[in-house]
């Protein structure tokens, strides 16, 4: 029995591997795309949570210095004297508080900076200022307090940062008020009053 060949092997034509190739590299490229989308997301998310962290830290910061001005008796105008370098009529561009020392810079004077004074992040997880041994961070934080009134000040901490080359910020505020019983306070409840005679 004779077994007949085709004289033409069966396989791709040019067009056809060109085309498989045009698809397969557009597959590629989608998926590279997507990618590197995803991550510069992921990262973004990551500073915003920082740069969140680090602005509500600036509020908790200027709280502690009231609370501790309060607390050992100097009074609500030691707190306003404390903070003068970060108050809006003083220093229109604010300061910032080094979380470990307690001790308040003023953006412009010292950093030379209108957006704050770099962070510098150090291994045991502390953002602090001006710390030449630990590497900077990208995030730079400014203090602004301003007088509403003789017992109220508004406090609001901004954290900035460049997120490739668009520049990014986080910003907090808060009005502090002097607890220390400024207001007049009630008296505590008595007893109830006796029953009406009949």
């Amino acid at each position: 029995m004779k077994k007949y060949y085709s004289k033409f092997k069966a396989g791709f034509t040019l067009v056809e591997t060109l085309v498989a190739l045009a698809i397969f590299s557009a597959s590629i490229v989608a998926l590279v795309s997507a990618t590197s989308s995803g991550v510069a997301n992921t990262n973004f998310a990551k500073n915003k949570i920082t740069a969140s962290y680090l602005a509500q830290e600036g509020m908790e910061l200027v709280r502690n210095i009231r609370d501790t001005a309060i607390v050992s008796n100097t009074g609500w105008s030691s707190f306003v004297s404390a903070v003068l370098s970060c108050n809006q009529s003083q220093n229109p561009f604010g300061c910032d508080i080094d979380p470990l020392s307690q001790n308040l810079t003023q953006s412009v004077q010292t950093c030379g900076s209108n957006k704050g004074c770099l962070l510098h992040y150090r291994a045991d997880g502390f953002y602090v200022l001006n710390d030449t041994i630990s590497p900077p961070s990208p995030f730079s934080r400014q203090i602004v307090i301003s007088n509403l009134s003789a017992t109220e000040t508004k406090v609001i901490s901004t954290v900035f940062w460049k997120q490739g080359s668009v520049d990014r910020q986080v910003t907090v505020g808060e009005n502090l008020f002097d607890w220390t019983g400024s207001s007049p306070v009630p008296p505590p409840p008595g007893p109830p009053p006796p029953p009406l005679a009949e």
